[in-house]
């Protein structure tokens, strides 16, 4: 029996696309320089996970070593927790030593989608980073590695290990062959050397880079493997000199394989001082690149292509598929991110967990008209329309915002949404201060380029059955790729099965002495009969029917009903739990046994505890109450079932703050921050920002400032009630000397005397020295640099000039110099160079 079906089951695209959810995550933990002495820069580490929706319980597992304590947690809907080294230790976590096969790898899995990401903390918090972990977007067979090229990694001897680049490669199956092709020279391994590895399931490789200097990073090092894997990049302690300062931070990320890479990348800039770097790694030969509408150049395969990042944003575009590693952060403090392709990607909402109360930023795109849909926590004015600019060279497709929140409108350490009502969008955040501890970066929309259907159906044997326009006529697994009218492909995998012929069996009663007719077959007498019944919708049935005759037919009721209620079923009155027997007479049938079973349903009970913050009240059953109370009452069934007798037990705490608008100190002196508490349970105290406090979390903090500040208190009880207030601390600046010198002659030749040339000032007055340039008798610039202290000879200039010794002469310096007081004053004049 031949039959031809068309199961209409294409995939709709519609409701929300959520962030980098998942319920599986692989990932590998990169080596960090454990630091110096009794500083710890690499631990503890943490992995931070968010809920959506659903409540889910988190597995985190290294499956290929038996010995790692296994770690579960249980979180609730909408809410973000952490798993941290602090429980299952360090010390088998890292991928080290490089060139080494180790059983190391991360597996996170979950009952319900959730997002997560790997944080780098360390006991000093100097070299944080976040790796934003991809779930199933970041698992591929082929990875082009991107690196920064622009930094060198700190060379200062006392760090241990000393800190490298490094890839970390984490393998899914077992018996996973993995070729790589370095582009520069890493441990055990030369330059454009080829060679295999072999891993198990969850067992890590790590490569890393022999050299310290920019150009020895292995940018574009080429990965294939038999099956899929995940791949981590980190670049530890860069140097952020050129930036200012002596920062050296952590930078670095999960990447993506080149199946998720995309054509088209909006990179903005953030708030480094000095230009930032985006690097283009190339998958194809001849790839022609765009930067803001505008030619720009070609890459190769495994090529890098630098892109400077000067302020706002930019439009980079290639006619294939290329990866983009963003160099941004803040002062001198640098951190980086993978960036997400804008090719068919986007979530419509993003939840993410702030992890400090330092400056924070979110960056946000999305297609032009989608700029008035965003909420953030639920408010739709955190996030306005106004705040977004086009995106040059877009042709006006995209727009773009990079957006400032303090701690009350995206709280440290809790969970926190942004959603769009409208389309798509991409998110992450920077967040850490300037020449401070360091910065994170991060971005946790979705990856994904491409939809995938999995489906799964049963037909009859000898039918024909098409699914997802696949038409099937045996078992086995289909797929078929077709594109949407987005320009996104949607891969479709169907797998079909045969159904069995149905069997099935019935019991059928009649009175002794009759003759039934039943599906067809005529039935007189007690026995068993078979028959085929033929399917209209699904496979023929086999039907075996076991036939008896009774002079009595047997029934059985349950009936169900409520304590206290009266129910009238059958011509009886029931009050109570009771089972008995009745017959009842036919006329024209077998008399009927009657089993009756009357139920009498206790009420259900409900209790549920109450807490209220001052001012706050609740209703119950109609009636407001705003002190505590226990309250019992009876909640009437919005159904068929009984009412629920509840009891709500109401508590209420107090909590109450003073704190004058402002207090005066003079310059540089301690000053108390005069909070006042007035609480009924224990508190949790959070001052912001930090700056100048000896403890922000203490009720009476100290203040020492050269500048006038302003600090934001938070309350919050063990209950969760909140208050809050602002005070505004005057610093009254004394009256300063402005005098500065310049040498006027340097000679540096080593000697330890005048071999570096920079200003001198009193130390009590300067604030800083905004910027500091030295030019040739020529006009070239051989020297510049901003926002230093003076009297620093190390800040100043060396007598270089492009990595050669400058010439003896004289030379013409500018100078600004910016006091206490806000006054700033330009100097210029002339030095003269001897060796």
């Amino acid at each position: 029996m031949k039959r031809s079906l068309t199961l209409l089951l294409f995939l709709l695209c519609v409701g929300y696309v959520w962030g980098q959810k998942d319920t599986e995550f692989w990932f590998a933990a990169p080596e960090v320089t454990q630091g110096q002495g009794t500083v710890d820069y690499d631990r503890p580490v943490t992995f931070r996970i968010s809920t959506y929706e659903f409540a889910a319980t988190i597995i985190l597992s290294q499956p290929a070593n038996p010995g790692f304590p296994v770690q579960t947690i249980f979180l609730p809907p909408n809410t973000s927790g952490e798993i941290s080294s602090l429980f299952f230790g360090i010390n088998n976590v890292e991928c080290t030593p490089a060139n080494t096969v180790l059983n190391r790898g991360f597996l996170m899995t979950a009952t319900t989608p959730i997002t997560a990401y790997y944080e780098v903390i360390g006991g000093c918090q100097c070299n944080p980073e976040i790796f934003s972990m991809k779930g199933k977007n970041a698992l591929g067979k082929e990875f082009y590695v991107p690196f920064q090229t622009y930094l060198p990694n700190s060379t200062n001897p006392n760090h241990l290990p000393i800190p490298r680049s490094s890839f970390n490669i984490v393998a899914t199956e077992d018996g996973t062959n993995v070729t790589i092709t370095p582009t520069e020279a890493i441990v055990g391994h030369a330059a454009g050397a080829t060679f295999t590895i072999t891993l198990q399931k969850g067992q890590t490789w790590a490569g890393e880079a022999i050299g310290w200097q920019p150009d020895e990073h292995p940018s574009g090092t080429h990965i294939v493997a038999n099956k899929p894997i995940a791949v981590t990049i980190e670049d530890d302690l860069l140097r952020g000199v050129v930036f200012g300062g002596s920062c050296s931070d952590l930078m670095g990320d999960q990447i993506i394989p080149t199946s998720k890479m995309g054509k088209r990348y909006i990179v903005q800039k953030g708030f480094l001082t000095g230009t930032e770097k985006a690097f283009v790694v190339g998958t194809t030969s001849g790839t022609q690149l765009k930067v803001n509408g505008l030619f720009a150049g070609v890459v190769g395969a495994g090529e890098t292509f630098v892109v400077d990042i000067d302020g706002g944003q930019y439009f980079i575009e290639a006619t294939e598929p290329v990866g983009v590693l963003q160099l941004t952060g803040n002062g001198c403090e640098v951190s980086g991110e993978i960036m997400p392709p804008l090719d068919c990607t986007g979530s419509t909402s993003v939840r993410f967990v702030r992890p400090t109360d330092e400056p924070f930023w979110l960056e946000l795109t999305t297609r032009a008209g989608f700029e008035g849909g965003f909420l953030l926590n639920g408010s739709p004015s955190l996030i306005p329309a106004s705040a977004f600019t086009v995106v040059p060279g877009s042709g006006g497709e995209f727009v773009a915002a990079v957006l400032p929140f303090d701690a009350f409108a995206v709280p440290a350490q809790f969970s926190s949404i942004v959603e769009n009502t409208l389309g798509k969008f991409h998110a992450g955040f920077l967040c850490g201060a300037e020449l401070a501890t360091g910065t994170r970066f991060g971005f946790f929309s979705d990856f994904n380029n491409q939809i995938e259907v999995q489906d799964s159906i049963q037909f009859c044997q000898g039918d024909t059955v098409i699914s997802h326009g696949i038409t099937i006529t045996k078992e086995g697994l289909f797929s078929k790729t077709a594109s949407n009218p987005d320009g996104c492909d949607t891969f479709f995998m169907v797998n079909a099965a045969y159904q069995s012929f149905v069997a099935r069996s019935e019991n059928l009663s009649f009175c002794e002495g009759d003759t039934t007719m039943a599906y067809g077959l005529l039935i007189s007498q007690s026995g068993v009969y078979t028959d085929t019944l033929t399917g209209n919708l699904g496979c023929d049935t086999i039907l075996t029917l076991f036939a008896f005759s009774t002079s009595l037919i047997p029934k059985s009721v349950q009936i169900n009903f409520c304590a206290g209620d009266t129910m009238v079923s059958y011509g009886h009155v029931f009050t109570q739990s009771i089972t008995f027997l009745d017959t009842i007479q036919s006329l024209t049938a077998c008399d009927t046994i009657l089993s009756i079973v009357a139920t009498a349903q206790a009420l259900p009970t409900f209790a549920e505890n109450i807490h209220l913050c001052p001012g706050d009240s609740v209703v119950i059953a109609g009636v407001s109450y705003g002190n505590p109370a226990t309250i019992t009452t009876i909640l009437p069934t919005s159904g068929n079932g009984c009412d629920t007798l509840a009891t709500f037990i109401i508590s209420q705490s107090t909590l109450s703050i003073s704190l004058p608008d402002t207090v005066t100190t003079k310059w540089n002196q301690p000053v108390a921050l005069p909070l006042q508490v007035f609480a009924s349970l224990n508190t949790e105290i959070q001052w912001s920002p930090a700056t100048g406090l000896d403890d922000p979390t203490l009720q009476n903090p100290t203040a020492t400032l050269t500048g006038s500040l302003g600090y934001q208190v938070l309350v919050k009880d063990s209950a969760g009630c909140r208050a809050g207030e602002d005070i505004w601390v005057f610093v009254e600046i004394p009256e300063c000397e402005r005098s500065v010198y310049v040498p006027n002659v340097f000679s540096p030749n080593d000697d330890g005397q005048n071999d570096r040339l920079t200003a001198f000032t009193k130390l009590e007055c300067i604030s800083k020295i905004k910027v500091l340039r030295f030019y040739d008798r020529w006009g070239d610039l051989v020297f510049e640099r901003y926002d230093f202290p003076p009297n620093d000879e190390q800040q100043g200039w060396d007598g270089v000039f492009r990595k050669k010794p400058a010439p003896t002469g004289v030379y013409i310096y500018y100078l600004e110099l910016e006091y206490y007081d806000g006054i700033v004053e330009k100097k210029k004049g002339d030095v003269t160079l001897i060796r």
